[in-house]
């Protein structure tokens, strides 16, 4: 396979989804590249590809790697310049941040119901390439978003808590006791809304209770996450719909899935097979 070719300049995309900022940055290893003390208004989360950076903040200095996630709390003065950037086995050299206003964030604390411990921005580095790829995958799926929202919204969820808790080095706040209605409340929600977007959030207000507890509840009752519940039911329709006979497209709408590609690509990772090799019941 060819490496892919190094970007002339610079390139930034980006954009908004569930009230918070996205950037991708496709680095030129031909250009040079500094951010003289500047800030974020927002708390800003970011890691890098195939390329090593130094920065400066709080008259610190620290070498950034692609094994290191970046957190920076708003109104932080940071400096930062690139000191190599080359294509390797993940690709060409990129950055990707994510910039969460403060308001988002107070709703994302509020709603954990006193789970989360709070932040701690005193070092900006952690060293962690689990995290680095929890928070890829997280900036992937908002990236695509013909993806299902609460997939989404349950690794934003992991995210935030996995940063939480290694920034803090306190554990999440969860409380031993168990509610045993509490998972069926929430699998009978997504049953009935199946077809819509659902989000964690939505989840845990229909549950009275917070999104970390009730991930957890609902993983310990049936084995899944609820993301993975919900696509294995719209598949398990799906099937029912292409046996009754409806064409694809129209299946792919009725089941929650953004176009009839988003339907074809689930359908055959869960069974094995194209949804066009579902013949409908009665035919020869």
């Amino acid at each position: 396979m060819k490496p892919q070719p190094k970007p002339a300049q610079h390139q930034v995309t980006t954009w908004r989804a569930d009230e918070i900022g996205f950037q991708r940055v496709s680095i030129s290893a031909t250009q040079p590249l500094a951010l003289n003390r500047v800030f974020h208004d927002d708390v800003t989360i970011l890691a890098f590809r195939n390329s090593r950076w130094r920065s400066e903040q709080d008259r610190r200095h620290h070498d950034e790697t692609p094994d290191h996630l970046i957190i920076r709390d708003a109104g932080q003065v940071f400096s930062s310049r690139l000191i190599e950037a080359n294509v390797g086995t993940g690709g060409a050299p990129e950055c990707r941040e994510m910039h969460i206003p403060g308001e988002r964030l107070a709703g994302i604390y509020e709603q954990s119901h006193g789970v989360l411990p709070a932040l701690d921005f005193s070092s900006p580095l952690i060293e962690s390439p689990e995290l680095v790829k929890l928070f890829w995958d997280t900036h992937w799926l908002f990236e695509h978003r013909t993806e299902c929202t609460l997939l989404a919204s349950t690794y934003l969820t992991w995210l935030v808590s996995a940063i939480a808790q290694r920034s803090s080095g306190r554990a999440l706040q969860l409380s031993a006791s168990r509610c045993q209605y509490r998972p069926y409340r929430a699998l009978e929600y997504i049953r009935a809304h199946f077809r819509e977007k659902v989000s964690l959030s939505d989840l845990a207000q229909v549950c009275q209770t917070n999104p970390y507890t009730l991930l957890r509840q609902f993983k310990l009752a049936f084995g899944v996450a609820p993301h993975d519940y919900l696509l294995a039911y719209r598949i398990y329709r799906a099937k029912q719909y292409l046996q009754a006979g409806l064409p694809c497209a129209e299946v792919a709408l009725l089941c929650g899935f953004s176009d009839q590609s988003h339907l074809s690509r689930r359908f055959k990772q869960r069974l094995g097979v194209s949804p066009g090799s579902i013949v409908p019941m009665g035919a020869d």
